[in-house]
């Protein structure tokens, strides 16, 4: 009688367990996706289920802000800003927000854009009464409100927004800032996310 012999350390033919999950899966605090994901219908800020209509689409960018630190540095700091952007990572991610929730991130983008201008109408008036009203205003003095009004207005625009990208590594996203019943929502249906190509 022959018997198949089989050789145990023989790698297999092939392998159907890929090296990391596809689509959408949880790591700690974060919810990771492909790039090009095409969420599932359901709102990333409240983890409603929503009717299948036309998501949001978005290029997401990491890191972020690094290029603004430059910026007060003169033409060696410009340089460095333009190639932070150029080197920033990007990926793209279709998702869904409720009516509630794009109107809240309105409004808290609303909040601040009008810091933002109050900022920047300090910054002038601290300009115009140092050149032309021959007042020397102490930057002690006259530096806390402008910081403190740009600090409401970056604290307002992350108050609206629906989640902050963490990571884009390898053609994958790292969202943060989303709730716990987002993401086990989000996982739960998994399934219906899709991969767009192109």
């Amino acid at each position: 009688m022959d018997q198949q012999q089989i050789n145990p350390y023989q790698a297999p033919e092939s392998s159907t367990v890929p090296d990391k999950p596809r689509g959408v899966y949880l790591e700690g605090e974060f919810l990771v996706v492909a790039n090009g994901t095409v969420m599932p219908p359901i709102c990333l800020k409240t983890g409603a289920p929503l009717l299948p209509s036309d998501p949001i689409r978005a290029v997401l960018r990491w890191p972020k802000f690094m290029w603004i630190l430059g910026l007060p540095f003169g033409p060696i700091g410009w340089v460095i800003s333009a190639f932070a952007l150029y080197t920033q990572r990007k990926a793209r991610l279709d998702y869904y927000l409720s009516t509630e929730a794009v109107r809240h991130r309105s409004r808290w983008t609303l909040y601040s854009a009008g810091f933002l201008i109050v900022a920047v109408i300090l910054i002038a008036l601290i300009v115009y009464l140092e050149a032309y009203a021959d007042i020397s205003l102490n930057p002690m003095i006259s530096l806390p409100p402008v910081c403190f009004v740009l600090a409401l207005s970056w604290v307002s625009l992350g108050r609206g927004r629906a989640f902050r990208v963490s990571k884009i590594e390898e053609d994958w996203i790292w969202l943060g800032g989303l709730s716990v019943a987002v993401r086990k929502e989000l996982v739960r249906n998994a399934g219906q996310a899709t991969q767009k190509n192109g």
